[in-house]
């Protein structure tokens, strides 16, 4: 029960975020309410846009407080060799990734949405802003991440 009450936290956590970051300018949503959230897709050019990844981490952190010592963010590896973008953890399951490339971002989006299991009702969620994006992987405990 401690598990499934942290995971519904941790997405209306997600949800006050993209409250606080985005503004109401919007976000990645299913297109029904049974539906998920589409594995890739093009950033709304409205969203907030960072010069770096420190600074868009500064802003999560601001609006959601990441841990004080989250892990190191997992080594990801495009299966073509292409660039990855950056990469930094914000707690032991939500990721934040930045890059200057549509390409990199659409690319490892759906690299991390495969580390879901449909079939188990496990799932990947994103966030999406300008040329970054959050992904909670705290269903994918596959993932090599610490705490899962």
């Amino acid at each position: 029960m401690g598990r499934l009450l942290r995971l519904r936290v941790l997405s209306v956590g997600l949800c006050c975020l993209a409250a606080l970051l985005l503004a109401g300018c919007g976000s990645s949503r299913p297109a029904d309410a049974g539906s998920r959230p589409a594995a890739s897709g093009t950033a709304d050019p409205h969203l907030s846009d960072f010069a770096s990844l420190e600074d868009a981490y500064q802003a999560v952190d601001d609006a959601a407080h990441c841990d004080e010592f989250p892990p190191e963010a997992p080594t990801v590896y495009l299966p073509n060799g292409a660039s990855t973008g950056e990469m930094r953890m914000c707690t032991g399951s939500v990721a934040l990734f930045w890059s200057g490339s549509d390409q990199e971002r659409a690319d490892v989006r759906l690299l991390l949405a495969s580390a879901g299991s449909p079939e188990e009702d496990k799932w990947v969620y994103f966030l999406d802003g300008g040329n970054w994006f959050l992904a909670d992987i705290s269903e994918c405990c596959g993932f090599p991440v610490g705490r899962c």
